[in-house]
């Protein structure tokens, strides 16, 4: 096994990190013959000091085909993938309620986050710069003319 401890601070809290990494997985291959290409099993062990006092604790597990990768890198990449889940997917479901989406026939979720994704640049190219995605949303849907303008904008 080899480890390594991240520590990160803002937001008003302290968080520390601990990332595992095994490649000893004979075992979970033979449990689960289809998953051949899995090499590594990563355990995070993420520890919340809040400022109020309070601390969570959390265990993530994650697998990766990956072979002989250092701690830190998985630690990294696992952020990264994190940095996208909040910055993107949290704006889609923040300005559009993405997660409340009931469409689920055939290729219409699909196409439906395609004009989302398209909304929100030609809404982010152009809001006003005090004003956040889902309010400049919601005067275009509101006020004809600035939807027109937002759509001439894009042309």
């Amino acid at each position: 096994l080899e480890s390594c401890i991240d520590y990160d601070k803002g937001h008003g809290r302290i968080e520390t990190r601990e990332c595992i990494v095994s490649d000893n997985i004979d075992w979970l291959r033979e449990a689960h013959p289809l998953w051949h290409t899995i090499n590594s099993i990563i355990r995070i062990n993420s520890t919340r000091d809040v400022l109020n006092g309070k601390t969570t604790k959390e265990t993530r597990y994650y697998i990766s085909s990956l072979k002989k990768t250092k701690p830190e890198k998985f630690l990294k990449s696992i952020r990264e993938h994190w940095a996208i889940e909040n910055s993107l997917h949290w704006v889609l479901d923040m300005s559009f309620n993405e997660d409340y989406s009931r469409i689920r026939k055939e290729n219409a979720p699909h196409v439906m986050a395609i004009m989302r994704h398209i909304a929100l640049n030609m809404l982010q190219r152009n809001k006003p710069k005090n004003q956040s995605v889902k309010g400049y949303r919601k005067i275009c849907s509101w006020d004809d003319e600035a939807l027109a303008q937002l759509i001439m904008k894009n042309k």
